[in-house]
C-alpha cells in the first residue's frame, strides 16, 4: 500500500535497510550505533560491615519480558564499549574499621581525655543532722542556766545604758545631782496622859477631873472654875499639857466642849522644857466653839504640847468657864 511504502522511504532517509521476512513485514533492522561505553565502577572494597567469606551481589536480575507482548519494530541492543584501564592509584584503599563498643563509640574526645575520677562523693545529710544535733543540745544546756541565772547589775540593758552615759559624760559635763532621802514615815500621835496646871498654880481647876478628856466618852468631862477677871498672864494662865507616847507629827487638836461654849481664846504651844510647859514656842491660836479644830501652820514633829487659856470661853450659865469633854491630837 502507498502507506507501507512510504514508512521504508522514511526509513531510508536514516539508513535503514528494510528487512523483509515472511513471517512479519514489519520488522526493521537498525545498524548499531557507537556510543562511549562508561568506565566500570572501582571493585567494592571490603568494610568493617561486610563478614569475611560472604559474597553480596551487586547485579539484580532484571525481571523478564512477557512472553505474549506484540511484536512491535526490532531495535538491536546497545553494545558497551571495551572496558577502560582505571588510573593507577585512583581511589586510596582504606583500612578496615575496627568495630567499637558503645560506650567508646558516643564517648566524646574531651570525656575520653578527662581523667577518671575515683574520689567519693559526701552524703551531706549526716552533716545536716549532726549540726542539728548540736544546736539543739546547746539549746537545751544554755536555756535553763540563762533562766535560772541570777540578775546582776551588768545586765546587757544596764551596760548599754553605762555604755551611752560615759559618751554623754565625754561630750558635756554631767548635772550636779543631789539626791534626796525618802521622808521618814510619819507615826501618828498617841496621847499618854494629861495634866491640867491651875490658874496660880493653885490647883483650884480641878486637877483630878483632867483623865476625863481622854477616856472616849463624851458623857465624862472636865471644867475650870468660872472667872470674873477673864483675862490671864501666860505664866499665871491654866493650861492643859498634853504628853504623847513617843515623838509623832502633830498637825492639829480637837476639842469637843459643851454646846453653850462660844468666845474665848486658847494657843497651842510646842513644850520644848517639860519643867517650863508654859514658856513653850507657840504654834496657833483659835477661838473656842462646841466643836474646836486647831490647824497648826507647820506640822511639828514632838512629844508634847500645852493648850494654854488666854481667856475663858462662854459656857453654862453664861459663866467665863471651859467645859470640855473630849480631846484629841492629830
Amino acid at each position: 500500500t502507498p502507506e507501507a511504502q512510504a514508512v521504508p522511504e522514511a526509513l531510508a532517509e536514516f539508513g535503514v535497510e528494510p528487512l523483509i521476512e515472511e513471517e512479519s513485514v514489519d520488522a526493521a533492522e537498525v545498524p548499531a550505533t557507537s556510543f562511549p561505553v562508561a568506565p566500570p565502577p572501582p571493585a567494592p572494597t571490603a568494610s568493617g560491615y561486610e563478614r569475611e567469606g560472604e559474597d553480596y551481589e551487586t547485579d539484580f536480575p532484571h525481571p523478564a519480558p512477557l512472553a505474549d507482548a506484540p511484536a512491535t519494530h526490532q531495535i538491536p541492543r546497545v553494545q558497551a564499549m571495551s572496558p577502560t584501564v582505571p588510573a593507577e592509584d585512583a581511589t586510596e584503599v582504606l583500612d578496615p574499621v575496627t568495630a567499637v563498643s558503645a560506650d567508646q563509640a558516643t564517648a566524646s574526645p574531651e570525656e575520653t581525655k578527662a581523667p577518671q575520677r575515683t574520689g567519693k562523693l559526701i552524703d551531706p545529710t549526716r552533716p545536716a543532722l549532726l549540726f542539728g544535733l548540736a544546736l539543739f543540745l546547746f539549746g537545751a544546756f544554755w536555756g535553763p542556766w540563762m533562766a535560772t541565772r541570777p540578775v546582776t547589775n551588768l545586765d546587757l540593758g544596764q551596760s548599754l545604758r553605762a555604755g551611752i552615759n560615759q559618751q554623754q559624760s565625754a561630750e558635756e559635763p554631767a548635772p550636779n545631782l543631789t539626791t534626796t532621802p525618802p521622808p521618814a514615815p510619819s507615826v501618828t500621835p498617841v496621847i499618854s496622859s494629861v495634866q491640867v496646871l491651875s490658874w496660880n498654880n493653885d490647883d483650884g481647876d480641878h486637877p483630878d477631873r483632867a483623865i476625863n478628856m481622854i477616856d472616849s466618852n463624851p458623857s465624862t468631862s472636865w471644867s475650870s472654875r468660872w472667872f470674873d477677871n477673864n483675862q490671864f498672864r501666860d505664866e499665871t494662865s491654866v493650861t492643859i499639857v498634853v504628853k504623847l507616847q513617843q515623838k509623832a507629827t502633830v498637825s492639829s487638836v480637837t476639842l469637843q466642849m459643851d454646846p453653850s461654849t462660844s468666845g474665848g481664846e486658847i494657843v497651842v504651844r510646842n513644850v520644848t522644857d517639860p519643867s517650863k510647859p508654859r514658856e513653850g514656842t507657840e504654834l496657833a491660836s483659835s477661838a473656842l466653839s462646841p466643836t474646836t479644830t486647831i490647824e497648826l501652820p507647820e506640822p511639828v514633829e514632838t512629844d508634847s504640847i500645852a493648850l494654854q487659856f488666854r481667856s475663858m470661853p462662854k459656857s453654862q450659865d453664861g459663866r467665863n468657864w471651859a467645859w470640855i469633854s473630849e480631846l484629841t491630837v492629830q
